[in-house]
């Protein structure tokens, strides 16, 4: 039970005991004004005519069926035999309200006795006068009123704890929708905006943030990458000429600087494969998913010359490469980009495996319209906190020996063909080492 619904129903309690007590006080004032206006007009007539007046008008009032329905007047104490078997009475009634409701909670041994309201005055000396209000019928009718009302709150309060509930239940399964269309946008395109149509305004207001928050997002990706593509470009072309001139220099340098050229030869080379990695990253994060248009291509041939191609690096570092591939219809995409996609992963798995161990590669259906295929090594693996991190461009793991290899951009790289295919790629332990699981539709949606 949440608290505000153990809130909701201290609440509704404490109203029931208020309108009981409110109502037991009405009937306690009305008997009391009742019997107190009898008990001063039979003292007025005794002070005035004597007490055999008084006598006359009780002895009356007692043998009269339709009066003794009402009240009844006794010369005794309230103790006295009479109010003994048929009528039910408290000596509590008489000490004011307390004592009544004392009274109402007081249960007769006979539940066919008369309920009995008593109030008693000295008229001289010897004589005390008591009279008795039967009040059975209006008892039975404050019981009767108190359950109504009580029902009534009960079921108050059973539907405000059903509307809560769904309430609580529509709030809460529209933010877990939310939570999934925007973990979902952050994983795949943050170009992509969340749902406003919600029949709930918080949820709404929810989601107009977000997509606030996304374009903002979106925009500062755009801009850091628009940065970073035109540096890329303005520094791919000199980069090239000077690759070019130091090619043609190398071939004049003496024998004992050859290596030194070759060193920066290979420092070009891998700056060039940066620079083309991240204007091939930005073309496809700018183009628009692979739909219908895109070739029917064999994923099974792809992973085959893939596998045929990292093979003997493999057995170079004799690592054992198994592979577990199922027979899966083909799917609309581009070779080239699913062999560059493939040929990261593969790289990776061999570069971070050592020697003795093993790199599998498997496809299989997830369900008819889907197909995973699944890379794994023995290698060190990467750190739960480092899994999403590793996507983002020129972000590095650190070796063992902290030397940190390649330019950074091989799975980010890897995320943008995969996304680009309308797929979505996960990071796995492999106890040990490292699972990436690609997961590619077989059609696409027009």
């Amino acid at each position: 039970m949440s608290r505000f619904n153990l809130w909701l129903m201290l609440l509704a309690l404490a109203l029931l005991i208020i309108f009981t007590l409110h109502t037991s006080f009405k009937l306690f004032d009305q008997l009391n004004r009742d019997v107190s206006g009898r008990l001063d007009f039979l003292t007025t007539l005794c002070q005035s005519e004597g007490i055999d007046a008084l006598t006359e008008v009780i002895r009356h009032q007692s043998y009269n069926n339709h009066s003794a329905s009402h009240l009844y007047y006794l010369e005794s104490q309230v103790s006295s035999p009479i109010f003994r078997g048929k009528y039910y009475a408290s000596e509590d009634s008489m000490g004011g309200f307390l004592n009544f409701l004392g009274a109402l909670f007081d249960h007769p041994t006979d539940l066919q006795q008369t309920r009995l309201f008593l109030s008693a005055r000295e008229i001289s000396p010897s004589l005390s006068l008591t009279i008795g209000r039967p009040y059975t019928t209006e008892f039975q009718q404050l019981v009767r009123l108190v359950v109504n009302v009580a029902l009534m709150i009960l079921c108050f309060w059973i539907g405000a704890l059903i509307t809560t509930a769904i309430a609580t239940h529509r709030a809460l399964a529209g933010m877990y929708a939310l939570s999934v269309d925007l973990e979902r946008i952050m994983k795949t395109d943050t170009s992509e905006m969340l749902s406003t149509r919600s029949t709930m305004p918080f949820l709404t207001e929810v989601a107009t943030i977000g997509n606030a928050l996304l374009r903002n997002v979106s925009t500062r990706r755009v801009a850091m990458r628009r940065v970073a593509d035109n540096i890329a470009h303005d520094l791919r072309t000199p980069l090239t000429r000077m690759r070019s001139r130091i090619s043609r220099l190398r071939l004049k340098v003496p024998r004992e600087l050859a290596g030194e050229a070759d060193q920066l030869l290979g420092d070009c080379d891998h700056l060039l494969g940066s620079f083309n990695a991240l204007l091939r990253i930005s073309v496809l994060e700018a183009g628009t998913p692979i739909r219908l248009h895109g070739a029917s291509v064999s994923l099974t041939t792809v992973l085959q010359d893939v596998i045929e191609l990292y093979e003997p690096v493999a057995q170079t570092k004799q690592i054992t490469c198994v592979c577990r591939l199922a027979r899966v219809p083909p799917l609309t995409g581009e070779a080239q980009l699913l062999a560059q996609l493939f040929a990261n992963l593969l790289d990776n798995a061999i570069k971070y495996t050592p020697a003795q161990g093993c790199v599998t590669v498997a496809s299989y259906l997830v369900d008819p319209r889907h197909v995973c295929v699944s890379i794994s090594d023995t290698g060190r693996g990467i750190p739960d906190d480092e899994k999403r991190a590793v996507f983002e461009p020129f972000y590095r793991c650190q070796a063992p020996d902290d030397r940190a290899v390649g330019h950074g951009l091989g799975l980010s790289l890897v995320r943008a063909i995969v996304h680009y295919h309308r797929g979505v790629v996960t990071l796995h332990d492999n106890h040990p080492g490292l699972r990436v699981e690609i997961k590619l539709p077989l059609q696409t949606s027009a």
